[in-house]
């Protein structure tokens, strides 16, 4: 059974994350939510309860690995695989958390664009020529 095949078809639940984590098959196991994910979730925790992980970074000593779940096709896909030979661990979580960003279509910087749509830094009073 591979990684993958072993994930629920649906986002994590947070003892299920705590589960990743404290499992002998990973030494790391966190949530990678955006801003907006955040807004999200907070929303659902109000009404639901709910606090899902719906991308995560999983490590090893061999490797870091960025999961995505697909909402559409309610599945998890790997994004992303780093080998940690010859590369610290961190570099490996950042490359895999791009790589997440990106899958979902989000960057680093998603959240300053949220505030300023155009991203010119203006107050959105454009002059018009």
């Amino acid at each position: 059974m591979t990684l993958v095949e072993s994930l629920p078809p649906r986002p994590l639940s947070p003892k299920e994350l705590t589960g990743l984590n404290t499992a002998d098959a990973f030494e790391l196991a966190v949530s990678v939510e955006s801003d907006v994910d955040e807004q999200r979730s907070s929303a659902r925790r109000t009404q639901s309860g709910d606090g899902d992980a719906r991308s995560l970074l999983l490590a090893t000593n061999e490797w870091v690995k960025g999961l995505a779940f697909d909402e559409e096709g309610g599945t998890w896909t790997v994004v992303e695989t780093v080998s940690l030979d010859g590369r610290e661990r961190l570099e490996g979580l950042q490359a895999c958390e791009e790589a997440v960003w990106a899958f979902r279509g989000e960057t680093d910087d998603d959240s300053d664009t949220a505030a300023d749509p155009d991203g010119d830094d203006s107050d959105g009073d454009a002059e018009s020529a």
